[in-house]
């Protein structure tokens, strides 16, 4: 007869999680792609990565043709070294805000007012970039046309969709506002003008705060409040303002959009942005109980099997010794997957502090570990002189032993393995190499190799957990780095992963 042993995993919690993310990201998705501010992503290199539909109409661009490019690639004539200020503020400023003149692929020009924020890792390391992008041409047209007389002064200013208002400083009195701005606070059919200023603000200390913020800087382009419509309604306001003559009075000429909807999509976005994060400590603490917690009884599996087959050696059958062979290989193999998947929680979890670290001892310190496999192959390995950096040495080793254990791994069977490590300095990080003579990869599966228990092979022809390039990457990604691969099937495959300077 012959019997069966399994173990059971409730793996319900790990799908709900998982579930809460994906719903989490097309929600933030959702918000981004129904925004009128224009949403712009950047690497660390200054290269798009994402961007929304406001922002594409904003450049009149399709979306396949502004990815990887520069912001600078589109700035407007004459904006060009304030646009360099902005890229060295990124480094050192986590939000900024600044006035930016873009052109269009059609060669439209128009004037945006930018809240950006830099995002920086555990240690301080660039990372990369978001700004969100808001279109003041006709904030800027109205300023202007106060430079003109009054006639063509109240034709401009009505037909642009901002809110504008003229109020005189000393009394807080309403002198003029456009159609826009009756419209937000709910003057229809009804005159603004002779209205105190201090009624439209929920705390009218706000309004004193706004008008100190522009004596002491001349101008404010960004000052958030909570105001008031005309039937006593809140709402969210962005104000600009900066002190004007008019009248031959000293008065301030404000521009107010309503945020309303921003700020709601704000709140939204940071409680998702919250619970995406517990969804993943979850998936994580899920993964390290779960394989924490199998290791013993498949550890007793494996004794005793392997102890009934010797008490019994004698009294079994080829078959029966076969079969246990089965279930010994088998314990085994899940024991390796577990030990490795334990491994891949604990890279940020149980992660050592960085320190300074000399590559070319890690490397030296893989080739050792990877003695047996070397022998079985005899490969030509070459590596070059490699930085010092900062990191985790034991992660570091595992990262350059499973690279360079994979192109022994997946040598070609036809020529003998050459595998070469080199390093080279691209901007701010260092950028190394691991190449190899092997099988090479499809470029159909350069993303997938990055993810979990994604296998390109059978285990009978390449044995492995599917675990190890997971592994790497996210190694890589503590460290503040990225990893990708350059490869042709039947040739080569080139590892390249970035370590900050």
């Amino acid at each position: 007869a012959v019997s069966y042993l399994g173990y059971l995993v409730d793996v319900t919690e790990r799908e709900k999680a998982w579930e809460a993310r994906r719903n989490s990201e097309t929600r933030i998705s959702r918000v981004l792609a129904t925004s009128s501010e224009g949403f712009w992503e950047l690497d660390s290199e200054w290269r798009t990565v994402a961007v929304n539909p406001a922002l594409l109409k904003m450049l009149e661009v399709e979306e396949k043709d502004i990815l990887g490019k520069s912001p600078l690639d589109y700035v407007a004539a004459g904006w060009e070294d304030r646009m360099r200020e902005v890229a060295n503020d990124r480094l050192e400023k986590t939000n900024r805000s600044f006035e930016m003149a873009y052109r269009s692929a059609k060669g439209r020009v128009f004037q945006t007012r930018v809240n950006a924020t830099s995002l920086f890792d555990s240690r301080g390391r660039f990372l990369g970039s978001f700004g969100l992008l808001t279109d003041i041409t006709a904030e800027k047209l109205a300023e202007e046309a106060l430079k003109n007389e009054e006639g063509r002064l109240r034709l401009i200013v009505d037909s642009v969709p901002l809110a504008l208002i003229i109020s005189r400083v000393a009394e807080a009195v309403v002198l003029n506002a456009n159609q826009a701005a009756h419209q937000m606070f709910g003057f229809e059919g009804e005159r603004m003008n002779g209205h105190s200023s201090s009624e439209f603000y929920a705390d009218p200390e706000e309004r004193k705060r706004f008008l100190g913020q522009i004596r002491k800087d001349g101008v404010v382009s960004e000052f958030e409040v909570r105001m008031l419509r005309r039937d006593g309604s809140a709402f969210w306001a962005l104000l600009s303002g900066r002190l004007v003559n008019f009248e031959n009075a000293e008065c301030v000429l404000i521009g107010a959009r309503d945020v309303s909807a921003r700020k709601e999509a704000e709140s939204r976005l940071a409680a998702m942005a919250e619970e995406l994060a517990r969804s993943n400590a979850e998936l994580e603490q899920f993964a390290y109980v779960a394989s924490h917690d199998l290791q013993e009884p498949l550890r007793m599996i494996a004794s005793y099997v392997q102890l009934l087959e010797r008490r019994y050696k004698e009294k079994l059958g080829d078959d029966a010794r076969e079969y246990i062979a089965y279930a010994v290989d088998g314990a085994k193999r899940m024991q390796t997957l577990i030990t490795d998947l334990l491994e891949f929680s604990r890279v940020s979890r149980k992660g050592d502090p960085f320190v300074r670290v000399d590559l070319n001892q890690i490397a030296e310190e893989a080739l050792a570990n990877l003695a047996m496999a070397r022998r079985e192959c005899g490969p030509d390995i070459t590596v070059n002189a490699l930085p010092v950096v900062e990191g985790d040495p034991v992660q570091l080793v595992r990262l350059f032993q499973n690279l360079i254990g994979n192109a022994l791994k997946y040598r070609h069977p036809a020529r003998v393995p050459e595998i070469g490590v080199t390093a080279s300095r691209v901007g701010d990080y260092w950028e190394i190499e691991v190449r190899d003579n092997g099988i090479g990869i499809s470029e159909a599966y350069f993303e997938r190799i990055f993810i979990i228990f994604q296998r390109l092979h059978t285990r009978s022809d390449y044995p492995g957990t599917g675990i190890g390039l997971a592994l790497c990457k996210k190694i890589v990604e503590r460290h503040g780095g990225h990893i990708r691969v350059e490869a042709k099937e039947g040739e080569y495959s080139a590892f390249k992963f970035t370590l900050p300077v």
